[in-house]
């Protein structure tokens, strides 16, 4: 019986290891999509003079072609989430996610992937905002 066990275990392990999951541009692009949706929604609902001015930030975003505007402008987004008084800890920790799904450096140009999170994030934003 013992055999039987490690056996079934050792099959177990290596199918466990044999099997794998990566996350493509476009999953983390829904991904980001959805939580900036979220997070939209509810500074709207609870924050709307903070939701203003990421509206109107998120919208820029959109429009923008250079670079180094873009990285200005997604720096003030995460400067009015991350130094507005909320007091919401799941937003907050929706905001800190959000941002953790934005890795720009300012010092590097941006990669098409890159720029299709910031793109998603920004719209599912709009789009939170402006469905509640």
């Amino acid at each position: 019986m013992k055999k039987l066990n490690v056996l079934l275990m050792v099959v177990i392990v290596f199918l466990a290891g044999c099997v794998s999951f990566e996350i493509g541009n476009t999953e983390k692009k829904l991904v980001a999509k959805i939580a900036a949706r979220h997070v939209g929604f509810e500074l709207e609902k609870r924050y709307p003079d903070i939701a203003v001015e990421v509206l109107a930030l998120s919208e820029g975003l959109l429009v923008a072609e250079e670079d180094e505007i873009i990285k200005v402008i997604l720096n003030r987004i995460v400067f009015v989430l991350t130094s507005e008084i909320i007091n919401d800890p799941l937003l907050i920790m929706d905001i800190q996610d959000l941002i953790g799904l934005i890795e720009i450096k300012m010092d590097i140009e941006l990669t098409e992937d890159q720029m299709a999170i910031i793109k998603a994030v920004a719209g599912g934003l709009i789009e939170g905002i402006n469905l509640h």
